[in-house]
């Protein structure tokens, strides 16, 4: 990912390709463990580099993924791989489900941002822009966790919805509420 970031995306691409590769084989080969799942779920979902997004490939893996483990992480995983594949009904769904289940701040958080953009596609834009807004205040602002800031998948991440609506965080204005407003 750094050097997507930095600039030198011919490197990157053959390092995704390799890594993506590596990956496959490690699943293929023990099928049945769920660790070796999530970092191929995760590039074929939002790879930096869009040739290697195969968001229905993604669906299916952690699919199979959650017969091995049904944590709220790896609904909130599929949730996001479904609105990569454009299924944002499925999506919502799949939110649902994660917050069904005992769930942690973290991936309260992921699957919070993944709402707001499933929302973006198929109900109320503002409310989705809204609610990504506060989601993302909250990461910027919470000291005690930097989890989330120093991840170069959330930057990917945040950039993409930032983009789709429109709008830049860094620049919105804090409301009464907390959350920022363009």
């Amino acid at each position: 990912l750094l050097l997507y970031y930095l600039g030198r995306e011919a490197e990157a691409t053959e390092h995704f390709r390799v890594g993506i590769e590596i990956m496959s084989k490690v699943v293929e080969s023990d099928p049945d463990n769920a660790r070796h799942y999530s970092h191929l779920v995760g590039m074929l979902s939002y790879c930096p580099a869009p040739q290697f997004r195969e968001p229905e490939r993604a669906i299916q893996l952690v699919t199979r993924e959650l017969q091995l483990d049904e944590s709220p992480g790896k609904w909130a995983s599929l949730a996001l791989a479904q609105v990569h594949a454009r299924k944002y009904e499925e999506a919502l769904t799949s939110c649902k489900k994660a917050r069904s289940k005992k769930i942690d701040a973290n991936t309260d958080k992921m699957v919070t941002v993944t709402e707001a953009i499933a929302e973006w596609h198929v109900r109320d834009k503002e409310e989705a822009k809204r609610k990504f807004v506060q989601v993302t205040t909250e990461i910027e602002e919470d000291a005690e966790d930097n989890k989330w800031r120093s991840d170069l998948q959330w930057w990917l991440l945040r950039c993409e919805v930032e983009e789709l609506m429109g709008i830049d965080i860094d620049e919105a204005e804090p409301t009464s509420q907390g959350d920022r407003k363009k």
